[in-house]
């Protein structure tokens, strides 16, 4: 592929580099002209698995075997130990084993991804490649740069009784939260693109049908056939997308909820036992910090791309009043918005919620309640102290 020359497959090529390294893409993916080829490796994907199988194993034998877990007083240690051990590993698990059997879907995606991007080119239709590209290159640099430097500052804040078991322990960390950070760029670099093609083709529509007066009708209704048909790709396109990624993002809201729950009571519990480590209090409050900001950035990418749905309604009651007195634009517009009607989508995470901004207020209630619970539960727990045990530090 030509360096100078921008298209669908070299934007999206962050996000996939980072899901490459990851072992959570096809080995190769290249465009020759109109098509795409995508190369396979049996090799990478065996020794992926293998790789994510071993680790998952090594998590679970450390978490039983080294981590004290049988020596830990409080129930409540023991809870919150055994909840963080199962999210990094149950991580690392749903990636690999969603991954691994998206690996068709994942490949039909970015075919109907390029034949939907020749498409547009075809009627004439420019995207901006150069800006998808940097912000979803953007994103991924920022990502992988705040989890590197959260797990050094965490690192670097403790001694170590064994430097060898807790550099294992933080390794198998830092590549857990990498894998959750490459589904989160996959999602992003996948929507946002999709979300821009949106926008294009209404642009199309809308100058090719309101705002030209040199078109004569028969012109501007091939232009509204030509939109829809476009729409109708699209919206297929998302569902696909959709049903690619939404249990990997049921299991990343998930671990985003938990982890937030737990280093909210951690800074809340450690005010209330008056055995405050500002130092861990900070990692705590930058890892928050860090979770939230990405979840609000992938329900904003979300909500602007089902929001083209209502856009294109706007537009099309914006034709039909204009061209009220041309049968046959009537007939296109009622026929696209019939068509529009049985296309509804939702983003959703597992089909259990809508990946939209209003999540944030139910789950800022629910996490209230549980760190109420918590504190009622055991209200002197050192939960900072617990942590450091568990990797081995002093």
């Amino acid at each position: 592929m030509c360096p100078h020359t921008l298209d669908v497959v070299s934007c999206l090529y962050p996000a996939y580099i980072y899901s490459l390294l990851m072992g959570f893409a096809p080995f190769k993916i290249e465009r020759k002209g109109p098509f795409v080829e995508i190369k396979h490796c049996k090799i990478y994907h065996v020794l992926s698995t293998l790789f994510y199988t071993l680790s998952i194993c090594f998590l679970v034998w450390m978490g039983y075997t080294k981590m004290g877990y049988y020596h830990l007083q409080s129930p409540m240690q023991r809870f919150i130990n055994f909840l963080y051990l199962l999210l990094v590993a149950g991580l690392m698990s749903v990636n690999v084993l969603f991954n691994k059997l998206h690996t068709t879907s994942l490949v039909t995606l970015w075919r109907k991804m390029c034949h939907i991007d020749t498409l547009i080119r075809n009627r004439g239709i420019k995207l901006n490649y150069r800006r998808l590209m940097y912000s979803t290159s953007t994103f991924c640099i920022v990502a992988a740069t705040l989890h590197t430097c959260y797990i050094i500052f965490l690192v670097s804040i403790q001694n170590y009784k064994d430097p060898l078991f807790s550099g294992s322990v933080y390794f198998a960390l830092n590549f857990a939260v990498t894998g959750f950070a490459c589904v989160s760029c996959s999602f992003l670099a996948f929507f946002l693109l999709i979300g821009h093609m949106f926008e294009k083709i209404l642009e199309y529509m809308k100058h090719r049908v309101l705002r030209s007066f040199l078109l004569d009708s028969d012109s501007k209704s091939k232009s509204i056939i030509d939109t829809a048909d476009l729409h109708q790709e699209l919206c297929e396109l998302v569902r696909h997308a959709n049903d690619v990624m939404s249990v990997q993002m049921l299991a990343s809201f998930a671990v985003t909820f938990s982890v937030v729950t737990l280093q909210i009571y951690s800074m809340v519990n450690a005010f209330n036992i008056k055995k405050v480590d500002y130092s861990f209090v900070l990692s705590s409050l930058c890892c928050v910090i860090i979770l939230l900001q990405e979840k609000v950035i992938l329900s904003l990418v979300s909500r602007r791309c089902m929001g083209m749905i209502p856009k294109t309604k706007e537009l099309l009651t914006e034709l039909l009043n204009v061209h009220i007195d041309d049968k046959r634009i009537c007939r296109e517009v009622n026929a696209f918005n019939l068509q529009i009607l049985h296309n509804q989508f939702d983003i959703t995470a597992g089909n259990f919620f809508v990946i939209d901004p209003p999540i944030f207020l139910t789950a800022g209630s629910a996490i209230t309640t549980y760190i109420l619970l918590f504190i009622q539960a055991d209200p002197f727990v050192d939960l900072y102290q617990s942590m450091k045990d568990s990797v081995g530090a002093i």
